[in-house]
């Protein structure tokens, strides 16, 4: 019976010891660590915008703090990587959508999610919706809570 009561506790103890173990990686923690290294926004570009205004955009983000790089998305590659998406989804893809309703973009990818935050909480994020060609800078969920209140409001707005 005693040698039970010893392997009864040692299980509860190493329960415990698992429950509160500082080096298991939790749920939200894991989410925090993959939003972070992750960290990026899109800078929108307009229809019109010149090969000049492309290069003095691409410019201006490469020349912030924080950027670790600044891919350029062609309309075909966007358009690739919607129907890609379209395709893993149930919804068919919106009738009539082409390459030239889409607009280029700048996938730009920063440090961590604090420069995010430092970015589009700053100055520099209307300043860089003003540079000539860009239409629009979106700045995606750098938290857990941020993440679930956008994904609350698109659920939302949803179709039902």
């Amino acid at each position: 019976m005693r040698a039970l009561m010893i392997i009864v506790v040692s299980v509860l103890a190493t329960m415990g010891v698992a429950a509160c173990n500082p080096f298991v990686e939790s749920d939200k923690s894991r989410i925090e660590r993959e939003i972070d290294e992750n960290a990026r926004f899109t800078v929108y570009l307009r229809t019109n915008s010149t090969e000049q205004q492309k290069t003095d955009v691409q410019a201006r983000l490469q020349a912030l703090p924080g950027v670790t790089s600044t891919q350029f998305e062609s309309r075909a590659e966007l358009y690739e990587r919607v129907k890609q998406h379209y395709a893993d989804e149930r919804t068919p893809m919106p009738a009539g959508l082409d390459p030239e309703h889409l607009p280029e973009d700048f996938e730009v990818a920063v440090r961590d999610q604090a420069t995010i935050r430092q970015l589009r909480d700053s100055p520099v994020a209307e300043e860089l919706r003003k540079l000539p060609g860009v239409q629009d800078v979106r700045f995606y969920c750098t938290t857990v809570e941020e993440c679930g209140r956008d994904l609350d409001q698109m659920r939302s707005k949803a179709p039902r």
